[in-house]
C-alpha cells in the first residue's frame, strides 16, 4: 500500500477543546473536540488491515520480551501508516519499502546485540 496522505496529532497529546463564545450572554457555551489536527484514533475505525512485527533474541519462549517491535494500519481511501518501534507516539506515513526498510534495520540492530551477548 502507499503511505498515508495525513499528518496526526501525538497520540499521547490531549484532546484539545474548543469554546464557541459567539452565543449570546443567555445561551450555553458550545464545547467541541478541536479540529485543527487530525487525530489518528478518528481514522483507525477505517482500517482494513493492520499488523505488527516484533524482533526479539532467540526464542520467543527463551526470550519473551521484544527488542523492537511496529505497527502498521492500512485505512481505506488514504493509505498505511506506521507506528514505532522507536517513536510510538507519533503515527507516520510508510508505504511497503520504507516498511521493509524498519523491519531490516530492527533486526540488523537484534542480530548486533545477539552477537555482542556471544562475545561477552
Amino acid at each position: 500500500n502507499a503511505g498515508g496522505k495525513r499528518t496526526f496529532a501525538p497520540l499521547n497529546e490531549p484532546v484539545a477543546v474548543e469554546h464557541d463564545y459567539s452565543a449570546s450572554l443567555f445561551e450555553p457555551v458550545s464545547v467541541r473536540p478541536s479540529l485543527s489536527t487530525p487525530r489518528f484514533d478518528d481514522v483507525v475505525g477505517r482500517a482494513v488491515g493492520m499488523g505488527s512485527v516484533s524482533v526479539g533474541l532467540g526464542a520467543q519462549h527463551e526470550h519473551p520480551e521484544a527488542l523492537f517491535s511496529t505497527r502498521w494500519v492500512d485505512v481505506a481511501g488514504d493509505g498505511r501508516y506506521v507506528i514505532g518501534p522507536k517513536d510510538f507516539e507519533n503515527v507516520v506515513s510508510g508505504d511497503a519499502k520504507g516498511f521493509v526498510t524498519r523491519v531490516e534495520a530492527m533486526i540488523r540492530v537484534a542480530v548486533k546485540q545477539a552477537r555482542d551477548l556471544d562475545e561477552s
